[in-house]
């Protein structure tokens, strides 16, 4: 699939969590570090790498607001993050022109679709991933 992916979350003392999975062409592998750091001195953001194997709950005391991503170098990221922090950090950095080139979707409300375009992804998406639905019922196993 000459695919890699980032995982970002943006923790900001809300009542639920979202970890971002973006897939990034594998050509972009070497430069999303890069990006990322860039991005974060153009915004002011105090950005770190974080040594190998190190968990979240290490660096990030319970209910702190945090920035965190783990690229496809295994590389994770982590910054304190305050009300200022760019809410769409990631996703800025993920469709800069180095990356994605898509920066007219950066902002998640310039990515809406129909009601009717939402249930054929729904739709398409549920059919690829059924070989891998460990809850669906398998009906072969049901017959032996």
């Amino acid at each position: 699939m000459d695919k890699l992916v980032v995982f970002f979350e943006r923790n900001y003392r809300t009542s639920h969590m979202q970890i971002q999975c973006v897939p990034v062409p594998k050509v972009c592998g070497a430069q999303i570090l890069e990006v990322f750091q860039d991005e974060a001195g153009i915004n002011s953001i105090h950005m770190e790498v974080l040594p190998p194997f190190t968990e979240i709950m290490q660096v990030s005391l319970p209910g702190a607001p945090y920035f965190h991503a783990e690229l496809p170098s295994g590389d994770q990221l982590y910054a304190k993050t305050s009300k200022h922090f760019p809410i769409q950090f990631g996703r800025d950095v993920l469709s800069s022109p180095p990356i994605l080139n898509c920066e007219d979707k950066a902002d998640w409300r310039q990515c809406l679709l129909s009601r009717e375009e939402e249930d054929s992804h729904v739709a398409a998406f549920r059919q690829k991933f059924r070989p891998f639905d460990f809850t669906a019922e398998d009906s072969d196993s049901e017959s032996d």
